[in-house]
């Protein structure tokens, strides 16, 4: 195994980094920490002395195992790398982040620490996040630092407040990003160490046509339907061209990005030891020139005619519309965005142009994010593509995000509509179905949704009708947590709507009884003469006899 040094830093790694983002197992299944500590044991002994890791990874869970694997091995002879994800850029989350990582994987230092993407500047500058970085490293808690997901444009900005020793973007057979980043990085001795080197599993050859994805892939562009046959046609050749050296088609994928210019050491994950091993035999071999060039060649076939923009050129296009004041964003970027900042987002239910327009201006008036809702039941009045092209028209003129979303749609036929209709979110509501009907109507949304890249709400359990008392009370409807696990994980859906014992639509109705009662009160209470409008005086049990009725 070579060792190569990051940069100008006096990092050294292994030519092959074991990724270690499957092992916080929450994106590629479930994983056992046992395989996992399996995989980071075989790996080190086979020679990689360094690990990829990450804050964000299972949420720590990635971290601690890799902790443990250095405990074991010995700290002073691995190398650990892991990052700093977008909640935590400014000064003080970062210099928390960082000490929260240390504390998980049980070190009182990273040998490189990466900002894991880019923010806008309103956000926390580059200035901020690179003197961070500077600061952590003077300090001792970092050796080298690194930048993930920046393009060459991001990275020039960020190179101007610090050093750069080491870049980490996306690259293989099926996603060549920004080629001319590379070129960059190779003049000014920066290292690029590659991640997704084997497309999630798509140049592993063991995926065939017709294949369903119930992990987080199913919402990655490559496993789409648009583009999955066409990924595969390039893992044919190189499978056919891999088999001559007597490897794999991983092996070979793996290879060919150490035969590639530019490339100091490709990242490649691994869930167990079995794994690692295979992978491992991508070193200490090469293709011909010929060879390489048949599968650089069905490579870049592919790139030209790749219908999803690469990752440079969509934050390029994000930052043009921030400058034109167009923040129309993805109704699950916007709850991914909440969940991480901590804030909720009202969705507003509209029924015509009206209420569309003062539902955008209450959002700008207040700078607060909102979703624009539209309920199916209403297409009567207006029709769905009407709807969608006015919410977007203000979405793209507002100053503030603003989502739009097709709310509950009661089957495969209306969803669908919304999607051909122009809304970039749908909802699908099976929750009257059986479970098992509710995940496959689900999941055969998704998937079609999915090629026009519509995100998707799904709904288990019942959230009933507020005119039913039942609905709101009884526990029976609501969700179960187990079950709603393995519903998002085989349909593959991006946001879940559960059952917490609220409910939708009028209050319950008063019935003659309840008027009696209050007819009571009124004449009984000695505060009568106040319930005029001044409510605040009213007894509690006077107050909600009020409220419900």
């Amino acid at each position: 195994m070579e060792y190569k040094k990051l940069g100008k830093s006096d990092v050294l790694v292994s030519e092959l980094i074991l990724g270690c983002w499957a092992m916080g197992g929450d994106y590629f299944g479930a994983t056992e920490d046992k395989s996992s500590l399996e995989a980071l044991e075989v790996s080190y002994e086979n020679g990689v002395n360094t690990f990829d890791t990450a804050e964000i990874y299972g949420d720590g869970r990635s971290e601690r195992v890799v902790g443990e694997a250095a405990r074991r091995i010995g700290r002073e002879k691995v190398r650990i790398i892991s990052k700093v994800f977008k909640p935590s850029m400014s000064h003080d989350k970062m210099i928390k982040a960082c000490e929260d990582s240390l504390q998980r994987l049980g070190t009182d230092y990273l040998d490189v620490y990466f900002l894991h993407y880019p923010v806008a500047e309103e956000e926390v500058t580059i200035q901020e996040r690179m003197e961070t970085m500077e600061e952590l490293k003077k300090a001792g808690k970092i050796r080298a630092i690194g930048l993930s997901n920046f393009s060459l444009e991001e990275m020039k900005a960020a190179m101007k407040f610090g050093q750069v020793d080491v870049i980490q973007p996306c690259y293989s057979l099926l996603w060549r990003y920004d080629e001319a980043l590379l070129e960059f990085s190779r003049k000014q001795e920066i290292s690029v160490i590659p991640y997704s080197t084997l497309a999630q599993g798509l140049l592993t050859g063991k995926y065939q046509k017709g294949a369903v994805f119930t992990d987080g892939r199913a919402r990655a562009a490559l496993f789409q339907p648009e583009n999955y046959d066409r990924c595969l046609e390039v893992t044919d050749v190189l499978s056919q061209i891999s088999a001559k050296y007597g490897k794999t088609p991983a092996q070979g994928a793996i290879a060919w990005l150490l035969q590639t210019q530019g490339i100091t050491a490709p990242i490649v994950g691994a869930k167990n030891g079995r794994q690692a091993q295979e992978n491992l035999k991508a070193a200490g071999w090469q293709f011909s020139k010929e060879d390489y060039d048949v599968i650089d060649r069905a490579s870049r076939r592919f790139m030209e005619a790749y219908p999803i923009t690469h990752c440079s050129s969509i934050r390029r296009q994000q930052t043009e519309r921030r400058e034109k004041r167009m923040p129309l964003v993805k109704v699950n970027e916007l709850l991914h965005h909440a969940t991480e900042n901590g804030y909720g987002v009202a969705a507003v239910n509209v029924f015509n142009y009206e209420t569309i327009k003062w539902v955008a201006e209450a959002a700008n008036r207040e700078r607060i994010p909102v979703i624009i809702q539209f309920y199916p039941g209403f297409d009567k009045y207006i029709a769905l593509k009407h709807v969608a092209a006015i919410a977007k028209d203000f979405a793209e003129k507002s100053s503030v995000p603003i989502g739009v979303h097709l709310d509950h749609s009661a089957g495969y036929e209306i969803a669908v509509s919304g999607v051909r209709d122009g809304f970039p979110s749908v909802m699908v509501d099976g929750s009257a179905l059986p479970y098992e009907e509710n995940m496959a109507l689900t999941a055969a949304v998704v998937k079609t949704a999915a090629v026009f890249g519509v995100d998707v709400e799904a709904e288990l359990g019942h959230v009933g009708s507020g005119a039913n008392l039942d609905d709101i009370v009884n526990s029976d409807h609501y969700t179960d947590v187990k079950q709603a696990v393995e519903f998002v994980q085989c349909t593959g859906c991006g946001s879940l709507a559960v059952a917490v014992g609220n409910a939708h639509g009028a209050t319950c109705k008063p019935r003659i009884w309840t008027l009696i009662v209050l007819l009571l009160c009124v004449a009984l209470c000695p505060f009568r003469w106040y319930c005029m409008g001044v409510r605040i005086f009213l007894p509690s049990s006077c107050r909600r006899v009020c409220a419900w009725v």
